[in-house]
């Protein structure tokens, strides 16, 4: 490990004083250094983030070293939508997952493991060699945009704005066309399935599953209602796990293709579809798109507004067509 010495000022708390010098590093990696006792001072280990000295005092900070990114290289590239010396905006392709995981094996098919092929630099932000530019994550049959962080500074300023909500983010989606869905906020709790752990749920009630659930906010933008469908542009106001999916599949109009939610041959039943045209629809995947996503980032001391939005893809209008026939 290195040791790094500071003046810690009287009056500034330790971990917003140590994130303001460590700008490669974030704040929770900052307090994960504090208490896992890797600073101190002349006299003794500083275990607590909100330690305050009363004088100027010099404190020693134990870095650990940085992992080795381990991870194989790979010959698939993925579409770059906007790319700059601090940043990327990627196009994901639905049936990608993210980032290795317990379901991934050592196959180098990820997202990461492309990008990691795919671009010269990227953040290591927290020590995750295994999730080199990850700031945030889409769901693997998901497709659309994603903010990709080329450096350790951008991913701490990504990281900060996910957090705070300063990042608007749209999604487009295709819906069985079964019960009354209108334009406005949902808002409730997500939590997972207490019998099937691949499942989130969702619920109006504060009560349900108390003490692990968390609250969840959407805005349904637009409607667009036709004979056995309905599109929907969302906004996403918090980014719970299958936040859209679960919401939408508690108001009985799950995601049209959505493997884990909502009974798909009862509902084609329903709309006089044939099992082979059901088929058929099916083999597009899941009919969720992020289309759209808005914010504000500082470049060289100005700050600029970005938007970037994708037109659905083939394979969704695709999925579109086969519902009119």
């Amino acid at each position: 490990m290195d040791k790094i010495t500071f003046l810690l000022p009287a009056g500034i708390r330790l971990d917003q004083f140590l994130t303001s010098q460590l700008t490669d590093y974030s704040r929770s990696f900052i307090q994960k250094l504090i208490k896992g006792h890797k600073v101190c001072n002349q006299e003794k280990v500083l275990e607590k983030v909100s330690f305050t000295a009363k004088h100027d005092v010099e404190i020693n900070v134990s870095m650990p070293k940085p992992k080795i990114n381990i991870l194989k290289k790979t010959d698939g590239k993925v579409e770059v939508i906007f790319e700059n010396d601090e940043f990327a905006i990627i196009n994901k392709p639905s049936g990608m997952t993210v980032h290795p995981g317990a379901g991934t094996g050592e196959h180098a098919d990820t997202l990461a493991h492309i990008l990691n092929s795919q671009f010269e630099n990227l953040s290591s932000n927290d020590e995750l060699w295994d999730r080199p530019g990850i700031v945030h994550r889409l769901d693997r049959d998901t497709s659309g945009l994603m903010v990709i962080a080329k450096t350790n500074k951008a991913h701490n300023s990504f990281s900060t704005l996910f957090r705070e909500r300063n990042i608007i983010k749209i999604y487009r989606c295709w819906i069985w066309n079964q019960n009354v869905i209108t334009k406005g906020d949902i808002d409730g709790f997500i939590f997972r399935d207490p019998t099937n752990r691949k499942l989130m749920r969702f619920s109006k009630d504060p009560n349900v599953n108390e003490g692990k659930n968390r609250n969840a906010s959407l805005e349904i933008l637009k409607v667009e209602t036709k004979e056995c469908f309905k599109k929907l542009l969302i906004q996403l106001k918090t980014g719970r796990t299958h936040q859209i999916r679960a919401t939408l599949n508690y108001f009985n109009s799950p995601l049209i293709n959505d493997r884990l939610y909502g009974n798909h041959k009862s509902l084609a039943k329903i709309n006089k579809f044939s099992q082979r045209r059901l088929k058929e629809i099916q083999t597009n995947g899941l009919a969720l798109q992020a289309c759209e996503l808005a914010f504000e980032y500082e470049i060289n001391g100005k700050l600029e507004r970005f938007h970037f939005k994708l037109e659905p893809t083939k394979r969704l209008l695709h999925i579109e067509s086969l519902f009119k026939d």
